[in-house]
């Protein structure tokens, strides 16, 4: 097995900064270093991700000059693309308080169209349980399939319940059902998952740190 001196290097230097780190969470004397050594890991992540938003507006633009498939939703990524940029360049004119997240034209934007896209979005998810539970009644039944369309015809319930003409005793109490699938199970399975993910990093973490895994010396 050849070994390059390149490699060792790379991975010397990521175990090295990792353990760093991570002893910094535990010994006061490297908690300045560590400040420091993620101080440097944000800049170079801000740097990755701009560099990474000018490559996504340079094959969107290469998309419409080629007119290639899909290529009418390209304007729309440039002009929204643009739009933040001003707003953050806002921030840098004379006479402007906030920073680049917090001057009033990053304010408007967020609010005004992020926002309104998040509600609508939100808002189509009734029309996208029902189109759900229509698909899965064509399917042979199972259990996860019918634990799926009574919760959803619960939650549904629940929301429209004050639309529904029935009297107030059965409406409080599918509005309170609803309540508990929201915020008992649901809250419980997306907490699973974080706990997944929290030990997925985690076991990626060691395995970098052990240089089990080294895409940095690829």
């Amino acid at each position: 097995m050849k070994i390059r001196l390149g490699n060792v290097i790379l991975t010397s230097v990521a175990v090295g900064v990792g353990l760093i780190t991570l002893l910094g969470y535990f010994v006061a004397e490297l908690q300045p270093v560590r400040a420091q050594l993620l101080a440097w890991g944000s800049l170079l992540a801000a740097v990755a991700v701009l560099i990474g938003a000018l490559n996504l507006a340079r094959v969107h633009t290469r998309k419409i000059m080629e007119q290639a498939p899909g290529w009418g939703y390209s304007p729309f990524m440039l002009l929204g693309f643009l739009a933040a940029l001003a707003a953050g360049a806002v921030a840098w004119l004379p006479g402007q308080s906030g920073g680049a997240t917090t001057n009033f034209a990053s304010r408007f934007l967020f609010q005004n169209i992020l926002g309104a896209g998040g509600a609508a979005l939100a808002a189509l998810m009734a029309f996208i349980l029902v189109f759900a539970g229509y698909r899965l009644l064509r399917r042979p039944p199972t259990l996860l399939n019918v634990v799926f369309l009574a919760a959803a015809v619960v939650a549904l319930a629940g929301l429209l319940s004050g639309l529904a003409g029935l009297p107030p005793e059965a409406a409080a109490g599918l509005r309170d059902l609803g309540t508990w699938l929201t915020q008992v199970p649901a809250v419980a399975g997306a907490r699973g998952l974080m706990l997944g993910i929290a030990l997925g990093i985690i076991a990626t973490g060691l395995r970098l740190l052990l240089a089990m895994d080294r895409p940095y010396g690829d």
